[in-house]
């Protein structure tokens, strides 16, 4: 193109590029390059970047000619960019061609220049060319071959790392390379060699140059300590030539030997073989006092290193963690024979115990088993009978192993007793290896030892025998009778009493085959333990099935045998909710007569009927003669029906209704009276009504507890048989009483005994209304509410000296309670209440079931008063004691109450 002779050259654009900058990015572009030089444009201009045109002209594919055209135009080569860089340093990071880099050191391009990454020319071409002509010529123009570039390194750290090219590192080596100078982490070029490259012929190359092998950089390692933990043979020959080349065998790093570095690096046996010769400590521990030969048991698992360790004198006998020596270790980890007989050979002590008592051979049993190991330790002399801190054999150990499967525990109890284990050795416990093994369901384990000679009537500290132990831990009959087989004693009991019959007919698995077993072998079905209870008792608590409860029957049970509360098998088997017709049905064929026994609560088996069980099961009992006891009423006055109803109630929390239950049913059949329902209902309601507005202390009543009465209310409605539209009304009230007035208890109360409640009627426990108020301050009742109620029941006339089931009168029920109660705050309602009980003729020479009267609770209080830290409490609970002994003392016929007492 013509060159206008009128043109600016030199005119910039935007990003200060004059028509060069463009000229030389063109394809063939010598000529316009050229011709603008003619013309005298500045070569020197630079852009925002801060480059000339001379920067982009080497990157540009053939452009050796232009790049002469513009340093013979005058181009600057030592001009720097925004970088600082001049164009041989963005030659070099470039990787160009070597014949522009050698044009721009001819043109006089700075050699020593450095970018303000620190970056020189030698340190680009070492890491972008990794060319030794290139590195040559900087070298003979002059670059700084122990110039100090990024992290205080130099060109020769870059070489030794990244460069493939030997001769690199010996041009610089040449050229006065200083091979020791370190960098910023204290590390020499010898670091980066073994770091990075690994080449054994480039680490000879440095030490031959004068490399200090034994230089320790910050971090306390040296070049020998890094090529350990680079791994195991991939470096085996750098750390031998360190080695071979003066390399310290015994310095520590992170608190650790060189010999435990390289084994824990899993380094060669030769490594090993080669530090151990050129001096290593094989007894030097690390700060967790850990030995090389411990490392090398516990993870190498090499067994050419463990002996070679061995055999330079590594102490075999050495205490670690938990007072093992490395023998442990050996057969705890992998139970390897050679293993085992070098420590052996070298004098490992094969009986010292560990912290828990435990020798070796206790692991080599419990731990990668290896029978030819196990017999090895007991030809060097291990003791087989010895015992663990508990007083356990090693057999004992064996067989209570939990995560063994059952053939190796058979294989293992054998092998032990081949080699003499004592069978009937026993721990602190009392136990021997049978009564263990009675607990699995291993019936050949429990063999072996008895065939072997193992005691089957051996005890431990609870007089549980073997048999007693297979019945309770595992239904596997076949140990059952292997014992039994061994003429085991079926009627031995345990410290608690208990045969095996009584601990067989607990269990739900098996249990039938199991309870066979034990009377094919005449046990005593009979048997009865201290709480009166038989294995029949135990086996219908249980919930235990039909077979198991006919088999004790056809084995002769007495099924009128009742326990210390006077109740028969009969009375636990109707509460049953399932499976319990069949065993209703086995218990009253063996015997009607236990359709009417009484409990000491005055109450036949039919009380206990549980309402949502079977109904085939209720109607078996009414059936037998059950009807004629509907009316019963036990010690407390309380009717079956309403017994039943508040159980069913209390335990299923259903209030709204029984249809297509079995009292429904039997409602229907006119078995029972629905007015008799009616009346249980509103008993219920009179008591749950006192209870409510003593245990809560809102004002409103709540929503739950608004709808279960609303669920008695209309219970009570569907039963009621007379005057029905006269008594809705007045439940219609009562529930407005509760949703308006929830505290107005004169006007509920009323209306509650116009419906037909007994004031006086009693709960399951007994406790009448008036026994809930007398024990409601110790329940968080305020002292005007417990005063109110107890005045509107004395209204009623309500009896002051009904007893509970416990034989306590409302005085003496308050007391008790009073006297179970750690918090002092209610003592004071509590006289109140006593001073009114006393004052509408409550007698203060009861006595309760357990014949305690009034003093005797005075005694307990006081006594627990006497226990309280506040001194101002204690004072004041001391005060109310005295006034309540005082209002009792000075009763009529106090003095013969306090003679009684």
């Amino acid at each position: 193109m013509p060159y206008n002779k009128g043109a600016d050259v030199n005119v910039t654009d935007n990003d200060g590029k004059t028509a060069l900058f463009y000229a030389v990015r063109q394809k063939n572009n010598k000529r316009v390059v050229q011709a603008l030089t003619d013309a005298r444009v500045n070569v020197n201009i630079t852009d925002k970047d801060g480059k000339t045109a001379l920067f982009y002209a080497l990157e540009q594919k053939n452009s050796e000619s232009v790049v002469q055209v513009l340093i013979e135009g005058g181009a600057d080569v030592n001009i720097t960019d925004k970088d600082g860089n001049n164009v041989l340093l963005h030659a070099l990071g470039k990787d160009y061609f070597e014949s522009l880099i050698l044009s721009l050191i001819d043109a006089g391009a700075d050699v020593n220049v450095l970018n303000k990454s620190q970056q020189s020319a030698l340190y680009f071409a070492v890491q972008q060319c990794d060319n030794e002509s290139v590195v040559r010529a900087l070298i003979e123009a002059g670059a700084d071959v122990n110039q100090t570039v990024v992290n205080s390194s130099t060109a020769m750290f870059v070489a030794v790392s990244l460069s493939s090219n030997e001769g690199v590192v010996r041009a610089l080596i040449n050229a006065g390379a200083d091979v020791n100078i370190t960098n910023n982490a204290g590390q020499t070029a010898l670091f980066n060699a073994v770091l990075e490259r690994n080449n054994e012929s480039m680490i000879h190359t440095l030490i031959d140059a004068g490399a200090k092998v034994n230089v320790v950089d910050k971090h306390g390692g040296t070049a020998f300590s890094y090529a350990l933990t680079r791994g195991n043979t991939d470096n085996e020959s750098t750390v031998l030539a360190l080695i071979a080349r003066g390399a310290k065998v015994n310095i520590s790093k992170d608190g650790k030997s060189a010999l435990l570095w390289a084994i824990e690096q899993k380094c060669s046996e030769s490594v090993v073989r080669a530090m151990i010769e050129a001096g290593a400590d094989v007894n030097k521990t690390d700060c967790n006092n850990k030995t090389p030969l411990y490392d090398a048991v516990q993870y190498d698992r090499n067994e050419g290193v463990i002996s070679v360790l061995i055999e330079a004198g590594a102490d075999v006998n050495l205490i670690y963690d938990g007072g093992k020596t490395i023998l442990f270790y050996a057969v705890e980890k992998y139970n390897n024979e050679g293993v085992v007989r070098s420590l052996i050979d070298a004098g490992a002590d094969v009986n010292i115990s560990s912290s828990d008592g435990k020798t070796i051979l206790f692991y080599a049993v419990q731990h990668y088993y290896n029978k030819n190991v196990v017999q090895m330790l007991i030809d060097a002399g291990a003791d087989i009978k010895v015992t663990d801190m508990n007083d356990q054999t090693i057999l004992i150990h064996v067989v209570q192993v939990r995560y063994d499967i059952d053939e190796e525990k058979d294989e293992k109890a054998r092998v032990l007793i081949d080699l003499g284990a004592e069978v009937n050795n026993r721990d602190k416990s009392g136990k021997t290896a049978l009564l263990y093994a009675a607990q699995s369901n291993n019936v050949n384990l429990v063999r072996v030892l008895i065939n072997a000679g193992a005691d089957v009537h051996a005890t431990d500290s609870d007089g549980q025998t073997a048999l007693l132990y297979a019945v309770q831990q595992n239904d596997n009959e076949n140990v059952v009778r292997a014992l039994i087989d061994a003429q085991a004693d079926v009627n031995t009991t345990d410290k608690y009493g208990y045969t095996a019959l009584f601990h067989a007919v607990q269990q739900r698995n098996n249990a039938e085959n199991v309870v066979k077993a034990l009377i094919a072998a005449d046990v005593n079905v009979n048997a009865i333990i201290n709480d009166g209870q038989t294995a029949l008792l135990y086996a219908v608590q249980q919930q235990n099935n039909e077979g198991v409860v006919r088999a004790l029957i056809k084995a002769g049970a007495d099924v009128s045998i009742t326990d210390k509360y006077g109740k028969t098998a009969l009375f636990y088997a109707v509460q049953m909710t399932w499976r319990g017709e069949g065993v209703v049905r086995a218990l009253i064929e063996a015997n009607e007569d236990i359709l009417t026994v009484k409990d000491i609560y005055g109450r036949t088996a039919l009380f206990y009927i549980n309402l949502g069980s079977s109904k085939a099961a209720i109607e078996y009992l009414l059936e037998k003669g059950g009807i004629k006891c509907l009316r019963l009423k036990d010690n407390c006055n309380v009717d079956i029906l309403t017994f039943a109803i508040e159980n069913y109630i209390s335990e299923t929390g259903m209030y709204d209704s029984f249809k297509g239950g079995i009292l429904d049913k039997l409602t229907k059949q006119g078995i029972i009276k629905r007015e008799s329902v009616a009346r249980a209902m509103i008993n219920i309601m009179f008591r749950k009504y006192v209870a409510e507005v003593l245990n809560s202390s809102n004002i409103e009543i709540s929503s739950y507890n608004l709808r279960n009465f609303e669920g008695l209310s209309c219970l009570y409605k569907e039963n009621v048989d007379y005057n029905v539209w006269e008594r809705t009304k007045k439940m219609e009230s009562f529930l407005a009483v509760l949703r308006e007035d929830f505290r107005g208890t004169s006007k509920a109360l009323e209306l509650l005994v116009e419906l037909g409640a007994d004031p006086d009627s009693a709960d399951s426990d007994g406790n009448t209304a008036l026994h809930l108020t007398a024990r409601s301050p110790l329940m968080g009742a305020s002292k005007e509410t417990v005063m109110d109620l107890c005045k509107q029941l004395k209204k009623f006339e309500v009896r002051f000296n009904a007893r509970n089931h416990e034989n306590q009168t409302p005085l003496l029920f308050c007391l008790s309670q009073i006297t179970g109660n750690d918090s002092q705050s209610p003592i004071k309602t509590v006289v109140k209440v006593c001073r009114f009980l006393v004052k509408n003729g409550s007698n203060i020479e009861e006595t309760s079931r357990t014949g305690e009267a009034v003093f005797h609770f005075m005694m307990k209080l006081f006594q627990g008063s006497l226990k309280l830290y506040d001194t101002t409490a204690r004072q004041e609970v001391l005060n109310y004691v005295i006034e309540l002994l005082q209002l009792f003392v000075h009763t009529e016929s106090a003095k013969v109450a306090v003679i009684k007492s």
